[in-house]
Order: C-alpha cells, then structure tokens, then sequence
C-alpha cells in the first residue's frame, strides 16, 4: 500500500496558469512513481528548503543509500503514460 502524505486519499487538481486550455485538446499525462525511501529522501530536502514553511530545520544531508559517504540516492522509477482528452466550455 503506497503513502499519499498531504493527500489524504482526495484528487489531485491542476490549474494550468501559464497554459490556459482555450479549446478541447488531448493532453499527455504522466505519473512517476517514487519508492518510500527515495519520497522521504525528497520530503527532507523539501523540509529544509525556503518553500518547506516557516518551521525550517538547519540545514542537513538526508540519509543516502549510496556507500562512501556520498549525498544522493539511487533509484528505479516506474513511469505510467496516458493521454486524456480535455472539454473546454468557453462562455
């Protein structure tokens, strides 16, 4: 069973600012999976960069499954692809 931390089990929506769906397209749609050690891995670098909020921790190297004291990770990803086709109601 796969973690939806922040998401609570609801949809995800996407507001497209700076492309604007004028007309009914297609739109390509991927998802990229991310194992539980490499989405802990990015949840710490995200907690302690200036966008993580107000409560940041100093600075750190979050743990790394790479020997020899590097700072990363490796990963296998999977990617799933789809294409959705959009309806626009333009008023």
């Amino acid at each position: 069973m796969g973690r939806d931390d922040g998401l609570d089990g609801n949809n995800l929506e996407f507001i497209f600012y700076n492309n604007p769906l004028t007309e009914t397209c297609d739109v390509k749609v991927e998802l990229f999976t991310l194992d539980e050690f490499a989405f802990d891995y990015f949840k710490v670098l995200y907690d302690n960069s200036p966008h993580g909020g107000p409560a940041n921790a100093a600075p750190g190297n979050p743990v790394s499954n790479i020997k020899g004291g590097a700072i990363g990770i490796f990963r296998a990803a999977f990617v799933s692809r789809d294409t959705i086709h959009v309806l626009v109601n333009n008023p």
